[in-house]
């Protein structure tokens, strides 16, 4: 799990990136990034039942990403907001968290905010 500092949790934030933010889509995940001019790289994970009717599904995605990015804020430079949305359809490929890392990590790449691996 992410520590606080690293969390989108307030709705005006969320309501900002989704307004604001610019979008980049991978696969099933779409990245909805808006730049701040200072401070640490702040996300939230968004799985809606569309994706997978099952909360343990649906949690199990968010962990895949969560564990991702905490292993990856050494490598995150940039400081902002970030939304990664898990949108539905490729239900099956999204069981595969290798497939699932790689998305994210793609659309990450595209705004410039994982460095390396």
């Amino acid at each position: 799990m992410l520590n606080k500092q690293h969390r989108l949790r307030k709705e005006k934030d969320i309501q900002a990136v989704f307004s604001k933010g610019r979008g980049v889509r991978r696969g099933a995940v779409l990245i909805k990034f808006l730049q701040k001019g200072k401070g640490e790289l702040r996300t939230g994970i968004v799985v809606s039942k569309k994706v997978f009717k099952s909360a343990v599904s649906r949690n199990r995605i968010r962990r895949v990403i969560s564990e991702f990015l905490r292993v990856n804020l050494p490598s995150i430079s940039k400081s902002g907001d970030a939304l990664i949305i898990v949108l539905p359809g490729r239900e099956a490929r999204l069981y595969e968290s290798v497939w699932l890392r790689e998305s994210v990590q793609s659309a990450l790449r595209e705004f410039l905010i994982v460095i390396t691996q």
